[in-house]
């Protein structure tokens, strides 16, 4: 077994302690086995694959790890190398291991960044209200932040109480975790990665209020683009009062 392939596998197995390898095909594949796989726990494995392996720098983020889901399997590439998960004692899915791997389907990813103030949520609802709203995926993060009066939760963003925080901290499915002005930002990225799959020409929108929420992002989505928005002490002064 390789390096890289060794890195792979523990990876696989810290991400999911109760799974287990079953079979490492030299150079192409191993068999990964759930006490109780569904297509929910397969997705919740692959985001904490691509997570775990791009900080480790051995994949360029989610360009590099689609996923194809069926009902009782699902098939996880890492570059070329193939994880194919299954329940215990299941055969599914071998033939499936013949697949190519697909290409990343053409989309525009942007982040819209600025100060607190500075008008993103506006650009993002103009946004989704031109003429290509209907492409528009629109990604909501969490923050410790207090909601302003005009905010709405679930929609502007997740807010989060302070002191829930650590509960989302230890929660492999969050990343991406900045401080701005005394709050904390974070996103939860499973949708996201689902939806960049498997919609050609979307149109994926985050906000942000940080350069370090944008390299956060990008070492995940490295065909990240950003926007940043400005304005003058004043006018974002009057804007927040």
């Amino acid at each position: 077994m390789s390096v890289f392939e060794r890195c792979i596998t523990e990876k696989l197995l810290m991400s999911s302690p109760s799974g287990k390898i079953v079979q490492v095909g030299s150079g192409s594949h191993c068999v990964f086995e759930l006490p109780n796989f569904t297509p929910d726990i397969a997705e919740r494995l692959w985001v904490r694959l691509v997570l775990g392996l791009t900080e480790r720098k051995l994949v360029n983020g989610i360009l590099d790890m689609p996923i194809a889901q069926q009902r009782d399997h699902a098939i996880i590439w890492v570059k070329d190398f193939k994880i194919l998960c299954r329940a215990t004692g299941a055969n599914q899915g071998l033939g499936f291991l013949e697949k190519l791997r697909p290409s990343l389907p053409s989309a525009m990813t942007l982040a819209i960044g600025g100060p607190t103030g500075v008008g993103k949520t506006t650009l993002i609802l103009c946004l989704l209200a031109s003429s290509v709203g209907k492409r528009v995926r629109r990604y909501v993060a969490y923050t410790t932040r207090p909601p302003r009066s005009n905010e709405t939760n679930g929609v502007d963003y997740h807010f989060v109480e302070p002191a829930d925080m650590q509960s989302y901290r230890s929660n492999p499915r969050f990343t991406g975790f900045v401080e701005a002005r005394g709050y904390w930002y974070w996103t939860e990225p499973s949708n996201f990665f689902k939806v960049r799959w498997s919609a050609p020409k979307a149109i994926h929108v985050f906000s942000i209020t940080q350069v370090h929420e944008f390299l956060a992002r990008r070492d995940i989505v490295p065909d990240l683009q950003w926007i940043w928005l400005d304005a003058s002490p004043e006018v974002l002064r009057q804007r927040l009062e």
